[in-house]
């Protein structure tokens, strides 16, 4: 294709006369550092290129091509001159455009832009492993010993068909020379639309990004990235007379930039930190923040401000020894049937600048966590990422969590303590990022929650994914005259203005933008106050703990797992205040928040006294201890038998005598006989496994 213009003239005259508002070359300086950063590209920003050379800056986006080949012959020929024994070592140099400002979504992609520079963001889904690509092939003829050199720059192979030696010729005689020939890495890439940016009801869309030399292995599944290249379509078949001639999309990569910060997409202008700034001031910061979640669902204050610590987050930590401490907070909302907690899933998806919404149906091990999956170009098996990986330094909603199935909902453990998906799969050994807060909802077991009973029999979780969530709210549906007449008035004003009863304190969109500034901005640490209030709290519980009455000690009340809790809380609360300092204070109020999960699901109805395992092993230590006398009991008993059988009726009667109350025996006998620790050979007696 004819150029309009001298393409390499004017690369020439912008890579040498360009100079910053120091008067510095900017771009030769560049090419200057070039062997001694071991680098193989120059980025070139386009609004440099925009400024010095507009016409030049246009072409670039329509004829691509073309001025990347003639702007890397300007660029070879200056590393020639400044370090020919560099450019002998690579021989490759390429030109990056990065700041290219006019972006489209990747869902809108079409034929017009079929050979231009385009620009657009997206989540790395998929990554194949490197490969060499041919770019310059050596052939020597087996039959005159010709050597002949064909360059490939698509890297597609097609090889000579005769010897090019005039007075050789000789058809099918030519070898590739393998060791003399020059190849590149490549890698394919699999890019897919950002949550946010899918409109309802729409599939999420994904495109092939094809990369070379020192873009290969610059990103990996969950990474956020910004892709500019040059939109292609290749025929993956050989088409034939009479079918329909369509085309697979994908992109010849120019540059990937990696979005590394938290909340990045979020921009924040002038004014904006202005306001954010003067709401931080106010003494009521995080009771206007709680009061703008989710205005439109009355009441359920407790819960909007845990959510709202998870919407800051605390400070991730890592340790002299490497070991990583997570900052992010898990909370579990567990109530009755129309209290409001799919709305709440529903809002926090609004609201955070990064969050994907599941339900427990819905969800698969492998979709919450990566698939194993084959290409179907080359036949090779590669890594596709699930939502938590996707959701990397974001925050997961897992509503209706109890309906999952329990291979599926144990994928997550690792991901809610260690914040890492492993995959050991089809040979793939690897570990993604999954840096993912979970807010997941979840109904109690029979549809309600009963006060009666035990905490482990109203839950339909098992204790090792109870024992992971920071908070664990129960929201209950109870008749209270006021109540109940304030929430109907609040909904039925919703309904009949459709607007909020009461305008929230911060307004949606600046709620975002503080938590984004929050997020990137403040780190907080501990103050002495702050450190001395957990400290006490803690030790109390643990004092507690510590007694020993009848030979035995008192149930466990808190673990080391709930003191980091405690102080994820704190440091999201000191966020809320944009303060770089957790004040006695912060800690007070995450104190509050972990005694609303610890009397609720803790508190144990028979000594009156916090028990942690009560929820995070699944049964109290006085059943414990209840089971173990009833166990022992039935050992002694069947040692007298001779191990026949022992009558149910004559365990209940002897755990009577020895003191016990004669339902609770029964229900432990019942819950035995369930788990199969014991059975019944015969009506009414039993026996041990």
């Amino acid at each position: 294709m004819s150029l309009p213009f001298d393409i390499r003239g004017r690369f020439e005259s912008f890579i040498n006369e360009f100079a910053d508002e120091t008067g510095m070359l900017r771009y030769r300086e560049k090419i200057r550092d070039m062997p001694r950063k071991g680098l193989r590209s120059l980025p070139i920003s386009y609004n440099d290129l925009l400024h010095h050379d507009p016409r030049l800056a246009r072409e670039i986006v329509l004829n691509p091509e073309e001025c990347f080949h003639e702007g890397e012959k300007v660029l070879h020929e200056i590393l020639m001159q400044n370090d020919p024994d560099y450019f002998d070592k690579y021989r490759q140099a390429h030109i990056r455009i990065d700041n290219f400002t006019d972006k489209v979504l990747l869902r809108t992609l079409k034929t017009e832009h079929l050979g231009q520079l385009t620009n657009f963001e997206g989540i790395v889904i998929g990554v194949t492993e490197t490969k060499p690509l041919l770019i310059e092939g050596h052939f020597k003829c087996a039959s005159c010993g010709h050597h002949q050199v064909e360059e490939f720059p698509e890297g597609i192979y097609s090889p000579p068909y005769q010897c090019g030696d005039e007075h050789c010729q000789r058809k099918g005689s030519l070898v590739l020379l393998l060791e003399d020939s020059l190849f590149i890495d490549w890698q394919k890439i699999t890019i897919q639309e950002k949550p946010e940016e899918l409109p309802p009801g729409q599939l999420p869309q994904s495109i092939m990004i094809h990369v070379l030399d020192d873009l290969v292995d610059q990103a990996r599944p969950g990474d956020r990235v910004e892709v500019v290249g040059i939109l292609k379509a290749r025929s993956t078949r050989m088409l034939k007379r009479g079918q329909l001639a369509t085309y697979n999309k994908f992109f010849q990569g120019v540059n990937i930039v990696k979005e590394t910060a938290e909340y990045v997409d979020v921009e924040i202008t002038e004014e904006d930190l202005k306001q954010i700034t003067e709401l931080s001031e106010s003494p009521y910061i995080i009771k206007k923040i709680r009061d703008s979640l989710a205005p439109s669902i009355y009441g359920h204050d407790l819960v909007k401000e845990g959510i709202a610590a998870l919407l800051f987050g605390g400070s991730e930590k890592k340790t002299p020894d490497g070991m990583k401490i997570r900052g992010e907070s898990n909370i579990l909302l567990i109530g009755d049937p129309g209290v409001g907690k799919s709305q709440l899933l529903k809002f926090v998806t609004k609201l955070a600048p990064r969050a994907l919404y599941t339900t427990g149906k819905g969800s698969t091990a492998a979709g919450l966590t990566a698939a194993v999956i084959r290409d179907q170009d080359t036949g090779e098996i590669t890594l596709e990422a699930g939502a938590l990986v996707l959701a990397d330094q974001g925050i997961a909603m897992v509503d209706e969590f109890d309906k999952m199935r329990p291979e599926d909902r144990t994928a997550i453990h690792e991901a809610m303590e260690q914040h890492t998906i492993s995959i050991a799969k089809a040979g793939i050994v690897a570990t993604l990022n999954a840096r993912t807060s979970i807010l997941a909802a979840a109904n109690p077991r029979r549809g309600r929650w009963n006060p009666f009973k035990a905490t482990a029999e109203n839950l339909n979780l098992p204790p090792t994914i109870l024992s992971r969530f920071d908070l664990i709210f129960v929201l209950e549906d109870k008749p209270d005259l006021k109540e109940d007449h304030d929430k109907a008035s609040h909904i039925l004003k919703l309904h009949k203005l459709q607007t909020l009863p009461v305008d929230p304190p911060i307004d949606q969109t600046l709620l975002r933008k503080y938590i984004a500034h929050a997020r990137r901005t403040k780190h907080p640490k501990l103050t002495d106050e702050a450190e001395a209030r957990l400290l006490e709290y803690y030790t109390d519980l643990r004092a507690s703990s510590g007694k020993i009455e009848e030979g035995r000690p008192d149930p466990i009340a808190i673990t080391p797992r709930q003191l980091e809790a405690l102080v994820r809380l704190s440091e999201a609360r000191a966020k809320m205040r944009l303060s770089e300092e957790v004040t006695y204070e912060d800690a007070s109020g995450a104190v509050n928040l972990m005694n609303a999960t610890l009397e609720k699901l803790a508190k144990d109805a028979e000594t009156g006294k916090l028990d942690i395992d009560k929820y995070s092993s699944g049964i109290s230590d006085q059943s414990r201890r209840r089971l173990d006398r009833i166990d022992a009991l039935i050992d002694h008993m069947l040692k007298e038998s001779e191990n026949e059988p022992v009558p149910i009726t004559a365990i209940i009667e002897q755990a009577v005598e020895d003191g016990l109350d004669r339902n609770q025996v029964e229900q432990a006998l019942a819950k035995m006989i369930r788990i199969g620790k014991l059975f019944e050979p015969q009506p009414g007696r039993v026996q041990k496994i």
